[in-house]
């Protein structure tokens, strides 16, 4: 299933680097589960330590930012 969104509007501001909140701001307005990437800058938010992160986490707790690797585990893991 697609859904097509027309405005997408800002919800996060990635200081480190802006070019990358559109990403961000798609996958938070799309209400997406999972942003695949392999850009540093958007996989630091999910590391822990990082105070950026633990910000972005607790806003978006919904949404995981990942690797194809990771995300390959995630898919292919079997149900519980």
């Amino acid at each position: 299933m697609a859904t097509w969104i027309n405005e997408v509007p800002e919800h996060y501001l990635l200081a480190r680097d802006p070019k990358d909140s559109k990403y961000l701001n798609l996958a938070i307005t799309a209400q997406a589960s999972y942003l695949v990437t392999d850009d540093l800058d958007l996989l630091e938010l999910m590391e822990p330590g990082s105070p950026v992160g633990q910000d972005f986490r607790a806003r978006f707790p919904s949404l995981q930012i990942v690797t194809l690797t990771a995300f390959e585990v995630i898919v292919t893991r079997p149900a519980s």
